[in-house]
C-alpha cells in the first residue's frame, strides 16, 4: 500500500515532468549514467524554487531533499515538504542532524 507521501511524490513527479518537458521543452542528457541502485549524493546550487523539482523530475528514483528550515514554518507547505522526502536544515552554523 502506498503512503500519502509516495502518492504526493508521484503526482508531483508526473506534473513537473510534464511541465518541464511539454511547456519549457527541457532536454536532459546523461541520465543513463545515474546508478539504478545504491546511495547517491546530488549537490546542486539553484537560483529558483523551480530547480529542485526539475532535478527530481529528471530521475526515476525518489530524492530526499535538504531544505532550509524556514520553509517548514508554513503548516501546509511544511507538511507537503515532509511528505515528499524533504528535511529541514539550519543554514546558520553546523547542522549535524541534517547529516544524519
Amino acid at each position: 500500500m502506498r503512503t500519502i507521501g509516495s502518492v504526493l511524490y508521484l503526482i508531483g513527479w508526473i506534473f513537473y515532468k510534464s511541465v518541464y518537458t511539454l511547456v519549457f521543452r527541457v532536454k536532459i542528457s546523461g541520465v543513463k549514467n545515474f546508478p539504478k541502485k545504491g546511495g547517491v549524493l546530488i549537490a546542486s546550487n539553484h537560483l529558483s524554487m523551480a530547480d529542485p523539482p526539475l532535478v527530481g523530475s529528471c530521475l526515476w528514483r525518489p530524492i530526499h531533499y535538504m531544505a532550509k528550515k524556514e520553509l517548514f514554518s508554513s503548516p501546509v507547505f511544511g507538511w507537503i515538504l515532509r511528505k515528499v522526502n524533504a528535511f529541514p536544515v539550519n543554514r546558520k552554523g553546523t547542522d549535524m542532524g541534517a547529516i544524519r
